[in-house]
C-alpha cells in the first residue's frame, strides 16, 4: 500500500517520491517482503522502471512523470505473481513552464496587400516535455524591419498552447517577408532562458491589391509638342497602397 504521496497537482518533470509498505490482508507490515516489483504509470507513458523492497519498505523517487494530464496514477505489481499489487491516488499533473515556441500554421506562401495575412499564422507554446503552456505571451513581429499597417502584435495563448495571430495586414507589395514569434524569459509562465525563444516562419510574398487609380509616372521632358511629333507617357496602375 502507499503510505506517503506527494502534494497533488504535480508539475510535469517534478521530483516525487512515494513510500510503500507491503502488508498483509488486514493492514499489518510484512517486514520479510524484499520482491522485486514492476512500477508504471496509468497510461504506462512516464514511469517503466523495477524497484526491490527492502525489508517490507520502499521509497520511489522519480522526476518521469512528464505529462501533462489528470486521472493519472502510479501503479505497482510484484514481478512474479501481478495479484500481489497496489495503486496510488488518482492525481493530476500540470505542465511546466514554456521552454519552446513553434510554428502552429504558415502563413501562405502569397498574400494580398491590405487583406488579413492567409494560413492564419499561429504559434504554438510548450515545455520542455512538450505539454501545450497557457496564458503565455507570444509576440509576433516581420524579420526585415516591416511595421504591421494593422493587426494585433502580442497573444497570450489558449488552452492548447496556441497564439492566433488572425488579423495582420501588410500593405507593401513585395517579397521575402518572413513573421518571427517570440517568448521571453522575462514573462509569465516561461523558463529564464528558453531553449526556443524565436522562431521564424516560411517567406511569403505580398501581392498588389486590386487597381485604384493611374499615376502619370514618366512626360516628355520638353514643355512644347510640335504638333504632329510623337511624345512618351508612362502610366503606371497603382492599388489603393500605391
Amino acid at each position: 500500500s502507499f503510505t506517503s504521496q506527494p502534494s497533488y497537482p504535480l508539475t510535469a518533470g517534478g521530483e516525487v517520491t512515494f513510500s510503500l509498505e507491503a502488508t498483509d490482508q488486514y493492514g499489518n507490515l510484512d517486514s520479510d517482503y524484499s520482491s522485486t516489483v514492476s512500477i508504471t504509470t496509468t497510461d504506462n507513458s512516464d514511469v517503466d522502471t523495477t524497484q526491490d523492497f527492502t525489508s517490507g519498505t520502499l521509497d520511489f523517487t522519480t522526476s518521469s512523470i512528464q505529462t501533462a494530464t489528470t486521472g493519472q496514477s502510479v501503479q505497482v505489481e510484484q514481478n512474479d505473481d501481478s495479484s500481489i499489487s497496489g495503486e496510488s491516488d488518482s492525481f493530476e499533473v500540470t505542465e511546466a513552464d514554456a521552454d519552446e515556441v513553434l510554428v502552429q500554421t504558415e502563413p501562405d506562401s502569397t498574400q494580398t496587400a491590405g487583406s488579413d495575412l492567409t494560413g492564419t499564422p499561429t504559434a504554438k507554446v510548450q515545455d520542455q516535455y512538450g505539454n501545450p503552456v497557457e496564458n503565455v505571451d507570444v509576440s509576433v513581429s516581420e524579420t526585415g524591419g516591416y511595421t504591421f499597417d494593422a493587426g494585433t502584435t502580442s497573444i497570450s495563448t489558449g488552452a492548447d498552447g496556441e497564439a492566433v495571430f488572425s488579423d495582420l495586414e501588410i500593405n507593401g507589395a513585395n517579397t521575402g517577408y518572413d513573421l518571427q514569434f517570440g517568448i521571453t524569459g522575462s514573462s509569465t509562465n516561461v523558463v529564464s532562458n528558453p531553449t526556443t525563444g524565436s522562431v521564424n516562419t516560411q517567406s511569403f510574398e505580398v501581392n498588389p491589391a486590386a487597381p485604384d487609380d493611374l499615376e502619370f509616372t514618366s512626360t516628355p521632358t520638353s514643355d512644347s509638342i510640335t504638333a504632329g511629333n510623337t511624345a512618351d507617357y508612362q502610366v503606371t496602375v497603382n492599388d489603393q497602397y500605391g
